[in-house]
């Protein structure tokens, strides 16, 4: 049977994750208010909006679900008023769980603020073609200054899960998503929504296999193979349920790709990964199973493209170091919406010369 929520079909022998994405939206699309949690980044050849949540059945006490986007096209629709300028309102075309397409319109008057990580929420409303109610990726909360927490979970074994609640803190990572490469200058603690990892396909969802390695394939079905994290599913028979701040979850890396059409759009490269960077040596705390925004978090600032058109360049969100291919996320003020920002520096170089903080990795 399908499971909606993590875009896999289940046996009692396996979980088969999904490749396919998205379908056609129908003739009578279901209608849905809800949420969009995004960022605008800036490449060589344009700027683009990128989904980090979407968030949908809010209750009066702020409880809501939230869902992964897994791949999206670009923000399309950006109408004009008479004399040009920019109306603010856009459609973003994302694909969820179970090769389900929706399609989320909101605008400048849907701003409702903007975060420490770069981030804005905007009110939307969410077109599919089905009922969302069993969709959705995990639970989560608003907190009083609508912060959303998400709800995922640090899977271990029972030793270190002891250890993790005597201490009352995770500690860091010094690997890259891939668990190949050590880093310098950050450190990430990995969570993930996905509820259990009974198999090793679950495992391939969090970039570790029991065979050390992944696929992936381009745009032209050539693969290639990626060395990742080797572990086994028996070495996580313990695990941490947390509600995590959402602005301490660094953005995914994307693989460019292109449809049937030669349209670009963008894939979630390992969705069901929730990385929290922060300075090296420090920690990252838990009270009452809730993870805060504190002064170690260290915000990205940008993320890597891997181009599925090229084998040599679909691996580089495991391979960060060496490449070029990059989105700069755009640190927009407080107050000021992503369109009207659009229209203001419209025709203008955001790439070039906007600096950011490499990730610096172990050369040994």
């Amino acid at each position: 049977m399908n499971n909606l929520r993590f875009n896999r079909f289940e046996t009692f022998r396996n979980h088969f994750y999904y490749n396919d994405l998205g379908d056609n939206i129908g003739n009578k699309p279901i209608k849905t208010k809800g949420y969009i949690k995004c960022k605008i980044m800036h490449g060589t050849v344009g700027t683009n909006v990128v989904p980090d949540t979407i968030i949908y059945e809010e209750d009066e006490k702020k409880n809501f679900k939230w869902i992964q986007p897994l791949a999206f096209y670009p923000i399309r629709n950006i109408h004009y008023d008479d004399e040009g300028k920019i109306k603010g309102i856009g459609q973003m075309i994302v694909d969820i769980s179970c090769k389900t397409t929706v399609y989320i319109t909101f605008g400048s008057k849907d701003y409702i603020r903007s975060y420490e990580d770069y981030s804005q929420l905007y009110s939307c409303e969410i077109s599919s073609s089905v009922e969302l109610t069993d969709y959705y990726t995990e639970n989560g909360y608003f907190d009083k200054d609508m912060i959303p927490f998400l709800k995922a979970y640090h899977h271990t074994n029972q030793d270190s899960y002891d250890k993790i609640l005597s201490s009352g803190y995770l500690k860091l990572s010094n690997w890259n998503i891939a668990g190949t490469k050590s880093l310098i200058n950050i450190g990430y603690v990995y969570l993930t929504p996905l509820d259990e990892l009974k198999y090793d396909m679950d495992l391939i969802q969090i970039a570790m296999s029991s065979l050390g390695q992944i696929l992936l394939s381009t745009n032209h079905g050539e693969l290639r193979r990626i060395k990742i994290y080797r572990r086994n599913t028996k070495d996580f028979g313990s695990r941490l349920d947390l509600f995590v701040d959402s602005r301490c979850i660094a953005p995914s890396h994307l693989f460019k790709r292109k449809d049937s059409n030669d349209f670009v759009f963008y894939q979630i490269c390992s969705p069901f990964i929730l990385r929290l960077g922060a300075d090296v040596n420090s920690v990252y705390y838990f009270d009452n199973n809730i993870i805060k925004l504190n002064s170690n978090t260290k915000i990205a600032d940008y993320i890597v493209i891997g181009d599925s058109d090229f084998i040599e360049c679909i691996s580089a969100p495991y391979d960060e170091e060496n490449t070029d291919s990059i989105f700069k996320i755009e640190k927009i003020p407080e107050g000021k919406n992503l369109f009207d920002f659009w229209w203001e520096n419209k025709n203008t170089d955001l790439y070039s010369n906007k600096q950011i903080t490499p990730i610096e990795f172990d050369k040994i």
